[in-house]
């Protein structure tokens, strides 16, 4: 059977057809390729910046971990644990007001500051070394103090009221070990610069404190004495305890 000319025309044109979807197939499977190699290159590239951004997030993790750390530490060491506070009195002339006192540690009569240990109840560190005074020399009972006394409390507060604006005060580590502070609260009567009658009579009961509780009472303490720093004789020929002694050593190195 033979072709017409229309059958070789029709051929010839599904072979340029055919060849045509041939070179389609061949630039769609170099499109395909070139779509794969894009696709891996950007999954190395993915890969890449995942780890790039897992090392910032560790980095920063580290920082922020260090951070906490630091901070912590710094919360640690000025998170101190107080287990007692005393509060001295110092007088231009008088010198620095103490108490003889037994101490039971070195099993006799020491010189020492005014003071004890914290209770649960104390408000704030100042409120223990008030409270300590307080009761130590009975000031409850001193018929001439006229800042308000209905109660300790109210009278804590009315202490506390005078001299904290001015008061300074020293840490002393009583152990080591635990971590456990002594602060000393340490007020100049010289401060009390206003004339009011509240003031002057607080100022006079602080100073003749000894002779009112000397030979009247005794609480924890035997006697109240004013100790001159400056008559190194007098304070050679006296007994001292520990805390005296750190107390000497420090006072010029309180803060306010």
């Amino acid at each position: 059977m033979s072709i017409s000319t229309n059958d070789d025309i029709i051929i010839n044109e599904l072979n340029l057809i055919m060849n045509k979807m041939n070179e389609l197939n061949e630039k769609f499977h170099n499109i395909d390729l070139k779509i794969n190699e894009m696709n891996n290159r950007l999954i190395e590239n993915t890969l890449c910046v995942n780890e790039i951004i897992n090392k910032i997030n560790n980095n920063n993790i580290k920082q922020m971990n260090q951070t906490k750390q630091n901070k912590t530490n710094k919360q640690s060491k000025q998170n101190k644990i107080y287990k007692s506070a005393s509060l001295i009195f110092f007088d231009n002339e008088l010198g620095y007001l103490m108490c003889d006192e037994f101490r039971y540690k070195e099993k006799k009569n020491l010189i020492h500051p005014i003071g004890g240990k914290v209770e649960t109840f104390d408000n704030e560190l100042v409120d223990t070394s008030i409270r300590e005074f307080i009761e130590e020399t009975n000031l409850e009972l001193y018929p001439y103090l006229c800042i308000n006394k209905l109660s300790k409390d109210i009278l804590i507060e009315s202490i506390k009221n005078i001299i904290k604006s001015k008061i300074k005060y020293f840490d002393l580590c009583i152990n080591g070990k635990l971590e456990y502070y002594h602060r000393y609260y340490l007020f100049d009567l010289s401060s009390l610069e206003d004339t009011s009658a509240e003031l002057i009579e607080f100022k006079k009961s602080i100073i003749e404190l000894p002779t009112f509780f000397n030979g009247n009472f005794k609480t924890e303490v035997n006697n109240l004495e004013w100790i001159k720093t400056d008559d190194k004789n007098n304070l050679d020929s006296k007994n001292i305890s520990h805390l005296t002694k750190m107390f000497l050593k420090n006072k010029n190195n309180m803060i306010q």
